[in-house]
């Protein structure tokens, strides 16, 4: 069985709710003399006084962005990192930093490839918000009637409370940590046959729990549907149609990835290539940032599924007990923003969204990093640099 990081909680930073990102969790431990992260409100150079047309990074903007995203390098340290921005319809900024593989000095660049863990939860959802528009599936159809196999404690779950973690099914790392009942399972098909098993852990749509569980089951879906893997799915209907060349199973070219690291004593570490096959729909994917950044304006702008099924996909879950969950289908939400993160052995990655002021950004790192040093505390920093609202 494939090893697997522990999931962390980090979630709603206007909200103070936190939410577990895919496949997060701590990373390697990082001794307590690493205490000076970069402050999340460091800028970098001073920026510039005079109003530029949204959507326009001046020079001094882009000069505050190498400022801030180096010292991030050198404090963490991170082996390196890709930064990527699009604002407005202006063409995206994208460029590396730092190494893709530190013991070989190879450079991250704009176009390096690293594995995105949870952000893959985005691409299955899409996947199957289109089939639900093609009539293939409905989202609140027991999932029984796909999996016939599965015990009668299945029978309240629906498509949509595996979107929204609702399901009540139990977190497949969580048991694996807990209980060890996946050692020596491989496989989708397995890992699904073993949790038929495995008792819930609440009744469906009554709790929210973020886990892979559910999009583990959402691959095996697809294939129910389409007669096509999960990911032969999406590179078929998703990735080629919008050009996502760096997009791509990691499974099939885990030589084509910047090499992980996780840091011990200040040194970063190279760790093996984590192969997320058996749970494809939840952590399976690698991309660039400048793939990633093409998805997120396809994605909200009606080019991957109607604006219905975005809408959906960007509403808060409601519990039985009326309680409003700020997280939709593989999209956390706050009152300005659609974000999500996610995390494997040796990478992270983080993806937000300011829709009122048409602001992406995606960062990629191939450093396993703790919570205090994490992606969306930079995202912010230079969020705010471009949104004018750093002190001048």
């Amino acid at each position: 069985m494939v090893r697997r990081e522990p999931k962390h909680l980090i979630w709603f930073l206007g909200l103070g709710l936190l939410l577990v990102l895919a496949a997060c969790g701590p990373a390697a431990p990082v001794p307590e003399s690493v205490t000076d992260p970069v402050p999340e409100t460091e800028a970098g150079p001073a920026a510039t006084s005079a109003p530029v047309p949204p959507g326009v990074l001046s020079p001094k903007d882009l000069a505050a962005f190498d400022f801030v995203v180096e010292k991030k390098i050198e404090a963490v340290p991170l082996a390196g990192l890709t930064l990527g921005i699009r604002w407005g319809s202006e063409p995206p900024y994208v460029k590396g930093y730092g190494m893709a593989d530190a013991a070989t000095s190879v450079p991250a660049t704009e176009d390096t490839i690293y594995q995105i863990a949870s952000l893959t939860k985005q691409f299955t959802a899409a996947a199957i918000m289109q089939l639900v528009e093609q009539d293939k599936l409905a989202l609140d159809e027991p999932i029984t009637e796909i999996f016939p196999q599965a015990p009668d404690s299945w029978q309240g779950i629906t498509v949509r409370h595996l979107l929204n973690h609702t399901s009540g099914l139990p977190d497949v790392d969580e048991l694996a940590r807990a209980e060890g009942w996946l050692s020596g399972l491989d496989g989708t098909d397995e890992l699904i046959a073993a949790l038929y098993d495995a008792p819930l852990w609440f009744d469906p749509g009554s709790q929210f729990k973020y886990g892979d569980t559910g999009y583990l089951l959402l691959a095996g879906i697809i294939e129910a549907a389409t007669g096509l893997a999960s990911e032969e799915y999406i590179q078929q209907e998703i990735l080629v149609p919008l050009g996502l060349n760096s997009t791509f199973a990691c499974h099939e070219r885990l030589e084509d990835l910047a090499q992980g690291h996780e840091i011990a004593n200040r040194t970063l570490v190279p760790v093996l290539a984590y192969d997320p096959s058996p749970v494809v729909g939840s952590s399976g994917l690698c991309s660039s940032a400048g793939d990633l950044i093409e998805w997120q304006d396809a994605l909200a702008s009606g080019r991957v599924v109607s604006p219905d099924s975005y809408r959906q996909m960007t509403t808060p879950t409601i519990l039985a007990d009326g309680t409003s969950i700020p997280y939709g289908y593989a999209l956390g939400l706050d009152a300005e923003t659609v974000a999500h993160g996610g995390a494997v052995p040796g990478f992270r990655s983080w993806m937000i969204h300011y829709p009122d002021e048409d602001l992406a950004l995606v960062l990629l790192s191939n450093t396993s990093v703790p919570p205090s040093y994490s992606l969306d505390i930079l995202a912010q920093v230079i969020a705010d640099r471009i949104l004018g609202r750093t002190e001048q």
